[in-house]
């Protein structure tokens, strides 16, 4: 009886027909998958034109040109210890007896050399005498007045770093498409690179909309609320790698929001509008012409139903819904990829997780639900439910979430202990908050 049935993590029992019938209501509702509208979006954007950027200022950023070093690595043979530079065929029989005929340290030239039964103290890194093929570390010997002790043979090529045994003039050390960290950045430093040609952070301009938005600090009028949107989206644009700038509140009258965008779109690299994009009186984003031209989406996607995005002033323009979560969660499905993507970077969403509920999860059917929810540790396993009230206006929600739980469209019900992916915001609280 069970024939065609599907398996999906926890739950279980959703058949091809019952999944189309579901899939036909959606697209009778005019409601676009979330899948969908991202592989739009990102079928118009790519990395960013790579330019020379300063190596301090590269780090996580995308390489796109090879680096080959221009000399050896080391560039002259150098010492590895700290001890004594001595000749291998002088210590074949100790103990033996040499005679200290210099010093040569550490970022000094050095011209020493040494003969037959001669040897000259050396630091770590300091450069190889001529005449010298071995160090015998301070551990090894005695030192008596000018003569050295040697109480241990010595080996040719003991303690000596060769120049070019680990880098080679010529070879590439970095490759285009290396995401650049603390290894790659220290390899680059160390061929004397003062910058990388990379794809650069892209710059996001961040423009929150509406009459009745203020900036926090200011003092509100009857029926003005303060901007709740605009610093979690600069700290999620930050987290990836880009740079934010939170423009001043545009106001609901065409010519002025045409005006914040134009201002805002001068030395950015794309757009990030706030409310305006429902169908409302005052939802002007998708009226708006000539320079700004968007596409607006229905998408099936709870919460941030509404999104749109397109073209303003020749930068790309993410429109998202007013509404904290709404806001919040339409970033993570779309402009997060797409960010990642002007840095060069795969336009991934944020890793998921596993995680066991610790209570039942109620859903309307239909379309994919991001739930703020509140994850812990449990021993070995996470664990997760709920953070409150799932209205996408409501910020005591948001307030006690450090994830979002992702749930199918196909999920109507998830009885406690069925295991969910969530994709973390933070790390998993320690302990039952």
């Amino acid at each position: 009886m069970n024939e065609g049935r599907t398996r999906s993590g926890p739950w279980c029992g959703v058949t091809p027909a019952i999944r189309a019938r579901r899939e036909a209501r959606r697209m009778h509702r005019g409601l676009v998958e979330p899948e969908a509208v991202r592989r739009l979006v990102l079928a118009e954007l790519g990395p960013l034109p790579p330019r020379p950027v300063p190596l301090p200022e590269v780090h996580g950023l995308v390489l796109a040109e090879p680096v080959e070093a221009p000399f050896d690595l080391p560039r002259f043979d150098n010492s590895a210890m700290d001890g004594f530079a001595v000749r291998s065929a002088d210590t074949p029989c100790p103990p033996t007896v040499l005679r200290v005929v210099g010093r040569s340290l550490a970022g000094v030239s050095s011209d020493l050399s040494i003969g037959p039964g001669e040897a000259v103290a050396i630091a770590t890194g300091a450069m190889m005498p001529d005449g010298a093929d071995a160090v015998a570390p301070l551990e090894e010997v005695e030192v008596d007045g000018a003569d050295l002790v040697v109480r241990a043979p010595v080996p040719s090529g003991r303690h000596v770093r060769r120049a070019g045994e680990d880098v080679p003039a010529g070879r590439v050390v970095l490759r285009p498409g290396t995401v650049l960290g603390p290894g790659q950045l220290a390899a680059a430093a160390s061929l004397g690179l003062p910058q990388l040609v990379v794809h650069p952070r892209p710059r996001v301009a961040i423009i929150p909309t509406g009459d009745e938005v203020r900036p926090a600090g200011s003092l509100l009028e009857q029926g003005e609320i303060y901007d709740a949107v605009s610093v979690p989206l600069a700290a999620l644009v930050g987290q990836i790698g880009a740079v934010a700038r939170v423009q001043p509140a545009a106001p609901d009258r065409p010519r002025a929001l045409m005006g914040a965008l134009r201002r805002a779109s001068q030395h950015i690299d794309a757009l990030i509008t706030v409310g305006g994009v429902s169908v409302g009186e005052r939802d002007l984003i998708s009226a708006l012409s000539g320079p700004v031209a968007v596409r607006t989406f229905r998408v099936a996607l709870r919460p941030a139903r509404p999104f749109a995005f397109g073209r303003a002033y020749g930068k790309p323009l993410f429109a998202l819904p007013g509404n904290p979560a709404s806001a919040l969660a339409a970033f993570e499905e779309f402009v997060r990829p797409a960010i990642l993507a002007l840095l060069g970077k795969p336009p991934e969403l944020r890793p998921a997780v596993r995680a066991v509920l610790s209570e039942a999860l109620l859903q309307q059917p239909g379309t994919l639900h991001l739930v703020r929810a509140t994850v812990w540790c449990d021993g070995d396993c996470l664990r997760a439910r709920a953070a409150g009230s799932q209205g996408a206006g409501m910020i005591h929600s948001l307030a006690a979430a450090n994830a979002w739980a992702v749930i199918p469209p196909d999920v109507a019900a998830l009885p406690a202990g069925s295991e969910i992916d969530v994709r973390m915001l933070g790390e998993p609280f320690p302990s039952v908050p």
